[in-house]
């Protein structure tokens, strides 16, 4: 028997509702179905001080339970691919990712930038500084 561990409070509630949110994609098949039911009843069973939650995750695994027509759907994907629509969202996620790596790398050599920048300020403050102390011992040994 498999024995699992919920965190308490609100923590523990978002923990089941993950566990059950796998527990539903399982695919239909006898032993499948055998672990979705013992995953499901380790859920509930957190939950049976929690009448409101355990309502509600009642409803969510209702809700997400394959459907003939999911199944039909992922079976129509799996022959003819995904929809066109589906291809355009995976180039925008792609197309955005790639700009994000971009404003990454670029944020990242502006960063390098400023700091070989206030690296060459600091040279140059020192520079000045000694230029300073230089024209001081000048005007010293001058006015002697």
């Amino acid at each position: 028997m498999m024995k699992i561990e919920f965190s308490e409070g609100t923590n523990g509630i978002a923990e089941v509702e993950c566990l059950l949110r796998i527990a539903c994609r399982l695919p239909m098949t006898p032993q499948a179905n055998r672990l979705r039911e013992t995953l499901e009843r380790s859920a509930f069973d957190h939950l049976v001080d929690n009448g409101v939650e355990l309502a509600r995750l009642r409803a969510l695994v209702a809700a997400e339970t394959s459907s003939w027509l999911t199944r039909m759907t992922i079976v129509w994907q799996r022959f003819w691919g995904p929809s066109s629509h589906e291809m355009a969202l995976s180039k925008q996620r792609s197309d955005a990712l790639e700009r994000a790596d971009r404003a990454e790398r670029s944020s990242f050599e502006a960063l390098a930038e400023m700091a070989q920048v206030g690296r060459e300020r600091d040279a140059a403050m020192r520079e000045v500084e000694e230029m300073r102390l230089r024209l001081d011992r000048v005007e010293d040994a001058d006015n002697d």
